[in-house]
């Protein structure tokens, strides 16, 4: 049995001979606890007990925890901390939180060309699986029991968001209940952070807002927000705006093609794809940018732990299709494509439906009990249970990869499990549309600063004659990909300049289209597919004697530039 854990940046494995803990909960006695006292209480502990014990626990963690006869491994509801496991062809267990780790000891590799289709869809791969046949991953809210004398593996899920009954609270009453929760979460989040400070990146929405707003009213002032991108933009001057208001302090990272190019060139980007992507998700770069500036230049404090508003939105309702709304009921059809459009569709893939969707559903239907007609209540739970484990866990929540990778710290407290459990309660009618969140919002909340809603219809219009003929021209983030001082090469370059020669492409993919063209996070995932090419063994880890070590690990700053140095390595049994 081999177990590799590898990753230490931000948040490091706590571990003894038998039992490894990450992350941090709170157990059902309001206690809190960080890794240490995780491994204490699940130490010597069998699987039955284990299982029991993850019901009980509300945080961000993943477990694994090995006896005389098993191995039990697990993830919290959101899979916040990912674990990749294979079996090797002996019949053992290889479980690390290292993809690449399992890459390189399964050598040959066997890559499946579906789950690479639903990849540059989604930008992540569904279900258990990764761009390689025989590397799996844990899914949100389940774990792992491997039986090592008859080398068996059973798979349990312990969690589902599902909404199961409906609460019987009025709107008022769903009011206060949702302020009395959000009050609860802020305490066990302050309880958390022991006086440290934090950085929130605050955005023009209301989520991040939110956040800020609990934090103060709850007399937690140590807090730094932040912003990046256009100086100019309305979503910078609103988060300028919204900071001022609750006399936060607030740091801008500006940037611009030319900086952004320069970047995202770098070495150190293509250690962190390396560091976030796993072989089955798209790096979530947005902010990546924006952290190593503002941490080189010490405008945020070195021990700050991060707080994004990731998923206050999807729980609210926001991705609820309007078609659930004021019907009697929704066939298993009707789900299956309110999930193919909501979610594949970072490629145009009409022109091949007939060869894809086939594949896509089956792995749908085995994804989910779907019956062949329900209830929009039942629809929506569907759509919802999906979205979480999927792109929420996969895709959203591994944006927090970006601090770890810097040193930090972080904290998901929209994942707290009373946020699930009250929305998993509301009633369809109040979720549609974030009805009943807005409602709160403009109640409670109380502040003169609007959410940014997006760009002007005029501006929206003028962007759509503009890519219609030239494609994204003005959208900086392609500077990311494209040198813009090259205008030729800018407005010219193709699709085929990021496919990888080896690699059969799913007939969507049309090399000969611009770049400027397509979706920016369908550019995103042709990239990190192309750089997962043979570079499995980069600044973490080498093979040595048949030991693996991490080398080169941790990134410290000298004189304004991060450098890779002094790493650590655990192999386990």
């Amino acid at each position: 049995m081999k177990i590799a854990l590898i990753k230490q940046r931000g948040f490091a494995w706590q571990s003894d001979a038998k039992h490894h803990c990450k992350g941090y909960a709170t157990d059902n006695n309001g206690s809190y606890l960080d890794a240490s006292g995780l491994q204490a209480l699940i130490k010597d502990k069998k699987p039955k007990a284990l299982s029991d014990i993850l019901t009980d626990l509300n945080g961000c963690f993943c477990l694994v925890s090995e006896d005389a006869d098993t191995i039990f491994a697990a993830v919290d509801r959101v899979r916040s901390f990912p674990l990749f496991y294979a079996i090797d062809d002996q019949g053992d267990l290889l479980l690390s939180d290292d993809a690449f780790d399992l890459k390189d000891r399964l050598l040959p590799e066997t890559i499946d060309n579906d789950s690479v289709s639903e990849f540059l869809l989604t930008g992540y791969v569904c279900g258990a699986d990764t761009i390689y046949s025989q590397i799996r991953q844990l899914l949100a809210g389940e774990y792992l029991v491997f039986n090592k004398n008859t080398k068996t593996l059973k798979l349990n899920i312990y969690y589902r968001y599902i909404h199961p009954e409906e609460s019987k609270l009025g709107k008022a009453g769903l009011l206060d209940a949702m302020h009395d929760m959000h009050k609860g979460m802020a305490q066990r989040l302050i309880q958390s952070l022991n006086g440290r400070p934090v950085a929130i990146p605050l955005s023009g929405g209301y989520d991040s807002r939110l956040i800020a707003s609990l934090l103060k009213e709850a007399g937690y002032d140590n807090i730094v927000c932040f912003s990046y991108g256009d100086p100019k933009s309305a979503e910078v001057l609103i988060s300028k705006a919204a900071a001022d208001h609750l006399k936060l302090p607030w740091r801008f990272a500006a940037h611009d093609r030319e900086s952004w190019f320069a970047a995202y060139q770098s070495s150190l980007r293509k250690d962190f794809y390396r560091y976030a992507t796993h072989l089955s998700a798209s790096a979530h770069i947005q902010d990546w940018l924006a952290v190593k500036d503002l941490k080189a230049k010490a405008l945020l404090p070195d021990d700050s732990i991060f707080i994004p508003g990731h998923s206050g939105d999807f729980l609210e309702g926001s991705h609820l299709p309007l078609t659930f709304e004021n019907v009697p009921r929704v066939s298993r059809y009707a789900l299956i494509q309110a999930i193919l459009n909501r979610h594949f569709r970072l490629w145009d893939w009409k022109d091949h439906y007939h060869r894809y969707y086939p594949v896509f559903r089956e792995k749908l239907c085995q994804s989910l009990d779907i019956p062949a007609f329900m209830n929009p209540e039942q629809a929506a739970s569907l759509f919802e249970e999906w979205d979480l484990r999927e792109r929420q866990a996969k895709f959203i929540n591994n944006s927090v990869r970006v601090y770890e990778f810097f040193g930090s710290e972080w904290r998901l407290c929209l994942w707290d499990n009373a946020m699930l459990d009250f929305w998993a309660s509301v009633p369809l009618r109040h979720r549609m549309g974030r009805k009943l969140f807005l409602d709160y919002a403009q109640s409670r909340l109380n502040m003169p600063v609007p959410v940014y809603t997006g760009r002007s219809l005029s501006r929206r219009v003028f962007d759509k004659v503009l890519r219609c003929g030239f494609g994204n021209l003005t959208d900086s983030r392609y500077g990311r990909f494209l040198d813009y001082s090259h205008k030729l090469s800018y407005l010219r370059s193709q699709i085929a300049s990021l496919c990888r020669e080896d690699l059969e492409y799913p007939l969507f993919i049309r090399k000969k289209s611009l770049l400027l063209r397509a979706d920016i996070n369908a550019i995103q995932a042709l990239m990190a597919l192309k750089e997962w090419k043979g570079g499995s063994r980069g600044s973490e880890m080498r093979d040595e004697n048949g030991e693996w070590r991490i080398e080169n690990g941790e990134l410290r700053m000298e004189n304004g530039e991060w450098r890779i140095e002094n790493g650590e390595w655990r192999i386990e049994n």
